[in-house]
């Protein structure tokens, strides 16, 4: 009988200890969660930086006071609406 009530004591611990750990970790996780709306709009909002950086570095043109480099890239610019299918209204001749 002392051995029983002697296994089921230890057993008692074991099940408190992982409990315990368990609680811990269960925490952690929380605390986690929490922090992850935050720590995504952080990670959005530089990739949103990093993308307007780059785009803008590539389609900038080389000297920025030049007229003739102006004119060049307000002529692409136009030239890329009016080809763009996306802004482009739907004709018969689009479908094939």
């Amino acid at each position: 009988m002392y051995d029983l009530v002697s296994e089921l004591q230890e057993r008692s611990e074991e099940l408190d200890k992982r409990i315990g750990t368990l609680e811990d970790k269960l925490d952690s996780v929380t605390g986690s969660l929490q922090a992850l709306p935050c720590l995504i709009s952080q990670a959005i909002s530089q990739q949103q930086q990093d993308f307007l950086d780059g785009f803008m570095h590539r389609f900038r043109p080389a000297s920025l006071g030049s007229e003739r480099s102006e004119r060049s890239e307000r002529s692409w610019t136009s030239t890329r609406r009016r080809r763009s299918p996306s802004t482009a209204p739907h004709t018969s001749s689009d479908s094939g």
